[in-house]
């Protein structure tokens, strides 16, 4: 592949601030471009290429849409980077040779003079022609459309200029740098090496393309002192940045501003390079006595074969640096960006890949809190299970979305390759065994995606902070005798109120102390989790004083068990009758004592209260605490009396005995007395074989119906 990129050269002012650099990253496929003779303009059919589908590379390196209003600013001195994102319907038919014209925003253009045609690494080549008065680049497809009918995308950013005419230079100013590449055969043709251009300074040869047809010059040239101010003891220090670029020794020359005479170092100045002069990169320029006028410095700078421009053709950026010192008045030259100036040159193409032979990752982040800043990921593309090397760095910066670009589809047996994405580095997943390594506070959810070519792996990631519990055991009112010998109990991790699988062993041995680590906080709906410790079973003679799952306060959970070697208690249940009337005896009556463990009853124990039995009983030998520890407590209620009885509970519901362990049960004997009437019905004289009719009776009290009958 021949990569062209044009030239303009001319020493007007505009060219001090860089020439045109063209970088196209196309997603495609692999043939080259050939021209039938049935070539069609599918610019309809493409999306994505107009004036209105622009968007512009702003000063933190996003690209947002492009207005009128942004463009109407631009200055015809400047580069400004534009990117089309383009695409193709799965329907829409594309041959070898058909053409789609891509449109500048209005404002924009292409330098002058730009005639080129730039071969685009997969789907074809793109043309730019300004010699027709039009601000429009024409794409001309291969075959590898025609052969490859999905997921046809690709992005193509293009330096462009604004139309604004900006010649002034700020006043305080003291040096200017710029450059552009350089070549004195036709760069519209470098493989026919035309000479139509020549460096000013004598030279045998001819500085032209290299082997491949791409440059292997850039000229560099700077403006010392543009406002014509008075500087004593002028130095500038020129520096090529790039390892990879030297000096072209005897092509330095210096002219004033408004003269095409070259200056030699008898006209006042003198120079030195730096670190040598057969392959310099860098030279000090020492100007004899006062500077008053403006200078214009010029060298060729070569590009070594070893650069992976000249290699490959790949997209590079050579820098130079060039600052000035000196005296103006009494005061030194500020040492600020007035005082020096930093060229750059973008040379190459970079191309490859389509939408069936790139995987693109993206990363999501769940349940991230605000103003918690997520953190740059690495990720690694397997393919068939094994790591390819290949990583993409996720961040803010590109949106947590990267792609792996120019992958086979298929194997050499011609079966689809299978490809998964890991988060992680290469030398992190290999001793992990391939399993995903998170950014500390997070967990993977999934932990890598399988898909095959053209495809979109997600990576999740939850926030999820982890947290330690620590369990602490305490023992009280244990016996001198016993101390020591208090035995080893086993704590459980609840999780929501649920137990989970999770304990801890406390011991003698441990300090009965021992903690849960690295608890995940949220759960996969992004809830927080609420955890709880609960002793599994307290020893025989012991009994637990934090009953139930224990709630967890500053990381920490104290379980306490109270000696208790089988401990019982005793309670006396009374049964008092108020205003029962004289001869008549109260009914037999029952009250049941209930045992409660964690508000669930365990037993319950009834007595019979009657003029025979007598009317209190006392339950002795309670234990105070169930065969795990566990406290027990007691409730006393009373069985309800009829819904006919004349007597009134007082004291309803389950009673607490008192400290003294009593419970005291009071009717009330109700003084309404009532009765019962019958009502029967005689029926006299009747014939045999004829059924008397149903009739109603009727209640009267006092003289008065009331509204209570019987049929």
């Amino acid at each position: 592949m021949k990569d062209k990129i044009y030239c303009f050269r001319d020493h007007s002012l505009w060219k001090w601030f860089g020439l045109l650099f063209l970088f196209i990253a196309f997603w495609a496929g692999f043939s080259s471009c050939q021209q039938p003779s049935h070539a069609a303009d599918i610019t309809k059919e493409v999306s994505g290429i107009s004036a209105n589908d622009a968007s512009y590379k702003d000063s933190t390196g996003k690209y947002v849409p492009v207005t009128s209003d942004i463009t109407s600013k631009w200055d015809n001195a400047t580069s400004y980077s534009l990117q089309y994102t383009f695409k193709i319907g799965n329907t829409v038919k594309v041959n070898d040779g058909d053409t789609a014209t891509v449109t500048l925003p209005e404002g924009v253009q292409f330098p002058p003079n730009t005639n080129e045609t730039v071969t685009l690494n997969n789907i074809g080549s793109i043309t730019i022609n300004t010699t027709k008065s039009t601000n429009t680049a024409t794409i001309h497809f291969n075959k590898y459309f025609a052969d490859n009918t999905s997921s046809r995308t690709g992005t193509l950013t293009l330096t462009v200029r604004g139309v604004k005419n900006s010649n002034n230079i700020n006043k305080n100013t003291f040096i200017i740098k710029s450059g552009g590449p350089f070549s004195e055969e036709d760069p519209a043709d470098p493989t026919a090496h035309k000479v139509t251009d020549s460096w000013p300074v004598k030279h045998d040869g001819v500085y032209g393309f290299d082997k491949n047809g791409r440059y292997q010059y850039i000229d560099w040239n700077a403006i010392i002192n543009p406002n014509n101010d008075t500087i004593d003891k002028a130095v500038i220090n020129d520096t090529i940045k790039d390892p990879n670029e030297h000096i072209v020794p005897g092509t330095l020359f210096i002219k004033k501003a408004g003269s095409d005479q070259i200056l030699t170092p008898g006209d006042g100045y003198t120079v030195t390079y730096h670190p040598n002069d057969t392959a310099p990169t860098g030279f000090t320029l020492n100007w004899a006595g006062t500077l008053n006028d403006q200078l214009q410095v010029y060298y060729l700078g070569q590009i070594s074969d070893q650069s992976a421009y000249s290699k490959t053709g790949d997209i590079s950026n050579f820098q130079n640096y060039i600052e000035i010192k000196g005296n103006v008045g009494n005061n030194q030259i500020p040492v600020d960006n007035n005082a020096y100036s930093t060229g750059n040159v973008t040379l190459g193409v970079k191309g490859g890949g389509t939408g069936t032979n790139v995987i693109s990752v993206k990363k999501v982040w769940k349940y991230v809190p605000n103003g918690v800043t997520k953190p740059s990921i690495t990720a690694t593309l397997y393919a068939n299970g094994t790591s390819t090397k290949k990583t993409v760095t996720l961040d803010s910066k590109n949106n947590y979305a990267d792609q792996f670009t120019d992958l086979a589809k298929n194997d050499a047996d011609g079966n689809p390759i299978k490809y998964t994405v890991v988060e992680g580095t290469p030398d992190e997943l290999t001793p992990n065994k391939d399993q995903p390594v998170v950014p500390a506070d997070y967990d993977a959810d999934p932990g890598s995606q399988e898909t095959t070519a053209g495809g979109t792996a997600t990576l999740t990631n939850r926030y999820d902070p982890k947290t330690n519990i620590t369990v602490n055991k305490e023992w009280h009112n244990v016996p001198a005798s016993d101390k020591g010998k208090t035995p080893s109990i086993t704590a459980v991790l609840y999780k929501n109120g649920k137990a989970t699988s999770q304990t801890v062993e406390l011991t003698s041995k441990n300090s009965y102390s021992d903690s849960f680590k690295d608890l995940p906080t949220i759960d996969a709906d992004g809830k927080t989790i609420t955890y709880t410790v609960a002793e599994s079973q307290v020893p025989s003679g012991y009994q637990s004083t934090t009953t139930g799952p224990q709630p967890v306060k500053d990381g920490k959970v104290t379980l306490i068990n109270d000696y208790s070697p089988k401990k019982t208690t005793s309670i006396t249940v009374n049964k008092i009758w108020k205003g029962v009337p004289s001869g008549v005896t109260p009914p037999d009556i029952k009250a049941t004592l209930y045992g409660y463990v964690n508000n669930k009853v365990i037993s319950s124990q009834t007595v019979t209260f009657n003029k025979t039995k007598g009317y209190s009983h006392t339950f002795n030998k309670l234990p105070t605490a169930d065969s795990n520890g566990n406290a027990i407590t007691y409730k006393v209620a009373e069985q309800a009396a009829a819904d006919n009885s004349p007597y009134t509970e007082v004291t309803p519901g389950q009673l607490t005995p008192d400290k003294d362990g009593k419970v005291t049960l009071i009717n009330q004997y109700n003084s309404k007395k009532t009765t019962s009437i019958t009502v029967n019905k005689q029926w006299k004289d009747v014939p045999s074989g004829v059924i008397p009719p149903s009739i109603t009776a009727i209640l009267y009290a006092n003289g008065k119906a009331t509204s209570q009958t019987v049929e």
